[in-house]
């Protein structure tokens, strides 16, 4: 059976492996590599027009993120599955609950200003149903709290965890939830980080990743994901 190929890769080396993680996770999302596909170094790297070192190194990470798993000698695009996500979410939780209590403590008046920005901007984009503004400024500012902790350990497992759970909900659960509610929530955490209130700060986290994944989950439950 022919395959489709994939959007070629065109950049600068010492870029290219986050390049081809991208684009590896967008040929996930979007199903150019349906959920169960077989995957190795020499066909991604064919379809993506690169060498096999790039693309042995993003699976490397990729497996170590989740989107990627095992099966026999090889790997195998991660089936859906209500498990995978709330174990993602859950795992969340745990990691940004950390890093808005360290932020809380560590922040500077400039990441005061763009953190309370960016809660806001999400909350305006929420309000006006856009959908791809409200993600992008979720996103940032999620990662925003994760460098604000001062802990580059912290902030790299948050970004691989944010990398996962955005992938299995676009790709499984592709109905939105109340993002008006969740972005209220991001203005509450910028205002109690920049209040300096931690153990508030990481409350306030750990429950907004919790209303996520519940919302996330009641919709995997209507769409049948992974059952």
């Amino acid at each position: 059976m022919s395959l489709p190929q994939l959007r070629p890769v065109r950049s600068k080396p010492e870029s290219l492996t986050e390049l081809v993680i991208d684009a590896i996770k967008d040929a996930i999302v979007e199903k150019a590599l349906p959920p169960g596909t077989r995957v190795s170094e020499a066909m991604l790297a064919a379809r993506l027009e690169v060498s096999k070192t790039p693309v042995r190194e993003a699976l490397l990470r990729l497996r170590h993120i989740g989107l990627v798993e095992p099966i026999g000698n090889g790997l195998q695009v991660v089936q859906p599955s209500r498990e995978t996500i709330q174990d993602a979410y859950e795992l969340r939780a745990g990691l940004e609950r950390a890093s808005a209590k360290h932020a809380a403590t560590r922040r500077t008046e400039a990441d005061h200003l763009l953190l309370n920005e960016l809660a806001e901007k999400s909350l305006a984009c929420a309000k006006a149903a856009d959908v791809a503004g409200f993600r992008d400024s979720d996103r940032k500012f999620h990662r925003l709290v994760a460098g604000c902790s001062g802990n580059r350990a912290l902030a790299a497992a948050i970004d691989d965890a944010l990398l996962l759970t955005s992938a299995l909900r676009l790709r499984d659960v592709p109905r939105n939830g109340d993002s008006v509610a969740c972005a209220a929530e991001h203005v509450e955490i910028a205002r109690l980080i920049t209040r300096g209130q931690a153990d508030l700060a990481a409350t306030a986290m750990e429950r907004h990743i919790e209303h996520v994944m519940s919302t996330v989950l009641a919709l995997v439950s209507k769409s049948g994901t992974g059952t």
